[in-house]
C-alpha cells in the first residue's frame, strides 16, 4: 500500500534487475543501469544487508562512462554465496556473496540468464544481437552455444529464456525483432 524510496542518492537511478536471497530476505542485490531503454549505464552490482534500507557497492563495479549495461543477477538457491551477473560485457561470478567477482564469459552481451529449476549447475542464457541460446553446466564458469532449430535471421535482436518448473527439460526462448517488436517463441 505504501512505498518509500531508499535509492534516490545512488550514482544513477537505473536498475535492471533485483535478486533477493531466498534464505535471508534482508540480503538484496540490484544490478544498476538500464538494459532496456539504455539511458543510464551500469556502475555495478549493489548489495543491501538490511532489507533495502541502504545499499553498498560490491566487488563488481564499473565506471559509468564505460557504457556497460547491467542485465540480470541470480543467486544460486543451493549455495547463496554464489552470485552470477549478466552484463553487456559478459558474465561475472562471485563465490563470496559479492565481495569479489571473476569474469567467466566475455564474448557476448548476455541479456537474460535463468537457472534450471532442479539443478543450479545448469544455467541458460539469451543474448542481444545473436540468435543463439547459451548454456553452462558448471554453475556459470563455462558457457557454450546450445540448441538447434533457433532462428537464423538477421531480424532478431534479443533473446530471453525461461525454464518450466513442471518439466525442467523444457526451455523456452523468446526472441525480439530488430523492429522493436515480437519475433517468436521457441521451445
Amino acid at each position: 500500500q505504501n512505498w518509500t524510496t531508499t535509492t534516490d542518492f545512488l550514482t544513477n537511478l537505473g536498475v535492471s534487475d533485483i535478486a533477493i536471497n531466498p534464505n535471508n530476505p534482508d540480503e538484496i542485490y540490484i544490478i544498476t543501469g538500464d538494459r532496456d531503454g539504455g539511458d543510464t549505464y551500469s556502475y555495478g552490482l549493489m548489495k543491501s544487508i538490511d532489507g533495502g534500507n541502504t545499499f553498498s557497492l560490491t566487488g563488481l563495479s564499473f565506471n559509468v562512462t564505460s557504457g556497460y549495461k547491467g542485465n540480470r543477477v541470480l543467486i544460486d538457491p543451493v549455495n547463496t554465496n554464489v552470485i552470477i551477473v549478466a552484463t553487456s560485457n559478459g558474465i561475472y561470478r562471485s563465490v563470496d556473496s559479492g565481495l569479489s567477482f571473476t569474469q567467466t564469459y566475455s564474448a557476448i552481451n548476455m541479456t537474460d540468464i535463468e537457472f534450471h529449476t532442479t539443478n543450479s549447475s545448469i544455467i541458460y542464457g539469451g543474448s542481444k544481437g545473436s540468435t543463439s541460446i547459451y548454456k553452462s553446466i558448471d554453475n556459470g564458469i563455462n558457457w557454450s552455444q546450445s540448441g538447434s532449430g533457433l532462428p537464423s535471421s538477421n531480424d532478431v535482436s534479443r533473446a530471453c529464456v525461461a525454464v518450466s518448473l513442471d518439466n525442467p527439460q523444457v526451455v523456452y526462448a523468446m526472441f525480439g525483432g530488430n523492429d522493436n517488436g515480437f519475433y517468436g517463441v521457441y521451445k
